[in-house]
């Protein structure tokens, strides 16, 4: 088979599979969206073992262009990215830890921006960081609210 065909039949299994994939997870769910909220992802472990098993090789493509695709995918995006968000989520859940750790990485990253000469994009980081606090002071507070309204006080 040659490359080209290779890539062809990889595509065509890819969507195949996620069209499969899609239609079973809007029957066990009440839709794909909800399925998809609900799901939990993959630890740094899980993503290393699946790699590692190649499952997800198609048939006769083990050793070409689909398996070093997968593989390079796997290295380069999926394990780091399964950190990055997995360790954005530890952080994001937990209050404290998250205003320990957003100021910092706020203020390096606009030194850095600051320091390489992107003074527009620091300035509309800032912009756009202070319309999220307010809006997120906001819907805070609206949700404080509703919850005493709920339990009664004033």
């Amino acid at each position: 088979m040659s490359a080209a065909e290779q890539v062809l039949d990889m595509l065509r299994a890819t969507v195949t599979l996620t069209l499969r994939q899609a239609k079973a997870m809007s029957r066990r769910e009440t839709g794909v969206i909800a399925a998809l909220m609900r799901g939990k992802p993959r630890s740094v472990q899980e993503e290393c073992d699946y790699a590692k098993s190649r499952v997800w090789v198609p048939a006769r493509h083990e050793g070409g262009v689909a398996e070093s695709l997968g593989v390079a995918h796997h290295v380069l995006v999926g394990r780091p990215c399964t950190a990055i968000g997995l360790a954005w989520v530890a952080v994001c859940q937990s209050p404290l830890s998250f205003w320990l750790a957003f100021p910092p990485s706020f203020a390096l990253t606009l030194a850095l921006l600051f320091k390489f000469g992107e003074t527009g994009i620091a300035i509309w980081m800032i912009v756009i960081t202070a319309i999220f606090l307010v809006l997120f002071i906001g819907a805070a507070g609206l949700i404080y609210l509703e919850s005493r309204q709920m339990r009664g006080e004033n």
